[in-house]
């Protein structure tokens, strides 16, 4: 079984971020903070839907608690 790359919204003590993980569990790209969850899953929506993202192919979304 192969990992597969996928976004995560991650809840940390400074708040809520977005970040992409590429098949080898290497985190490649990381949002800003937000004080809200919706606002790290928008920048997941919005990077999925642009045309250059070589993230396209990652469907699945994980929610993770840092705290």
């Amino acid at each position: 079984m192969s990992r597969q790359p996928r976004f995560e919204v991650v809840r940390s003590d400074a708040g809520w971020f977005a970040r992409f993980v590429a098949a080898n569990g290497q985190k490649v790209w990381q949002t800003e903070v937000y004080e809200r969850r919706r606002a790290a899953e928008r920048a997941i929506k919005l990077a999925g839907d642009t045309h250059v993202c070589v993230c396209r192919d990652a469907t699945e979304v994980r929610w993770v608690d840092e705290r």
